[in-house]
């Protein structure tokens, strides 16, 4: 074998050698890549299933606030409905302004807060 043929086969061993280490660099490199989004994935499953679980409390909560609101305004009509009542206009007005405030704050404005 003359050298020339032995320096070319040397070259394409070493290119061939460089390019193998290249492509298992960039298999690691892949491999690393797909762990990390399999672990925010896990991650973002867990954050939405507890901002579910918030929401299913927070919807429970609201729901409970609407059936005591209704009880106490039914209750508050009938009592301003009776005879011996002597401010039935001014006690209904009163029970309408109070149900028109309840139903914004629990309908229309669902970011409203209150810490009571």
């Amino acid at each position: 074998m003359s050298s020339s043929t032995t320096e070319d086969l040397y070259e394409e061993i070493m290119r061939l050698q460089n390019e193998l280490e290249e492509t298992s660099r960039q298999k690691v490199q892949a491999a690393e890549y797909g762990l990390a989004v399999l672990e925010e994935k896990q991650q973002l499953q867990q954050q939405c299933e507890e901002l579910e679980s918030l929401y299913d409390a927070t919807k429970h909560e609201l729901d409970c606030a609407k059936e005591v609101i209704t009880v106490l305004l039914t209750g508050y009509l009938a009592v301003a409905d009776t005879p011996t009542c002597g401010l039935v206009a001014w006690r209904r007005g009163v029970v309408v302004t109070a149900l028109v405030v309840s139903t914004k704050l629990l309908y229309v404005e669902p970011g409203y807060y209150w810490d009571g």
